[in-house]
């Protein structure tokens, strides 16, 4: 009997030193017993369920707002500028002539490179001597929304276009932007090609008169 007792003893006092510590624990360490609701994350391209700290897929965000401002390029493209592109003759009508002029600008800016300023020069000398027409065709690079682009291109049509009005270019003026964008891969991603499509092409038109003479 005294046995029995002294068990039933020992196994109370156990019992209740058992109690005292799971207490504890739920005060001193809550986040270990607390269960975590699943949830869903990004993972691996796919959405999965997981039970915390899901990622969230990262959001895009386009740069075709009015306001936007291109940022500097990156500096694989950050290179010198090709030279002076003179002015290229087409094959026309007999009693016409057309010159080609190739008009650089800066990365994401509707200026032009030191090289397009000298350009823009040669093409209102020429524009102011002998032109009857005149067509302007701005382009972009890839790099950017089709509609920043597009607005870019026109922004660079519109300053040549200025630019000849303004130092006494009285030839009609045809306008048209056309920005580059979302090309497929692969394309051409050198800084070269990218260099050459920041620009805007000026086609001179010329009535030569009879005995080869260029009409002024």
């Amino acid at each position: 009997m005294i046995k029995r007792r002294a068990a039933v003893l020992i196994l109370a006092i156990a019992f209740s030193t058992l109690l005292v510590g799971c207490n504890n624990l739920s005060r001193e360490h809550p986040d270990r017993i607390v269960n975590v609701d699943p949830s869903i994350g990004y993972l691996d391209g796919k959405f999965r369920i997981c039970r915390e700290n899901c990622p969230k897929r990262t959001e895009k965000v386009l740069d075709d707002a009015d306001y936007a401002v291109m940022q500097a390029p990156p500096v694989s493209i950050q290179q010198t500028e090709p030279p002076i592109t003179l002015p290229v003759s087409i094959a026309i009508p007999a009693n016409e002539h057309v010159d080609i002029f190739m008009v650089q600008f800066e990365f994401g800016k509707s200026m032009p490179t030191r090289n397009g300023y000298k350009t823009i020069a040669l093409l209102t000398k020429a524009a102011k001597q002998t032109a009857v027409a005149i067509e302007l065709i701005g382009e972009t690079d890839d790099i950017g929304t089709q509609n920043y682009n597009d607005k870019l291109a026109s922004r660079r049509m519109n300053f040549v276009a200025r630019w000849l009005k303004s130092h006494g270019v009285n030839a009609k003026i045809s306008v048209e932007a056309k920005g580059g964008c979302c090309h497929p891969a692969p394309y051409d991603t050198t800084e070269t090609a990218l260099q050459e499509k920041r620009r805007v092409q000026a086609k001179v038109q010329q009535t030569i008169e009879k005995g080869g003479r260029t009409r002024k």
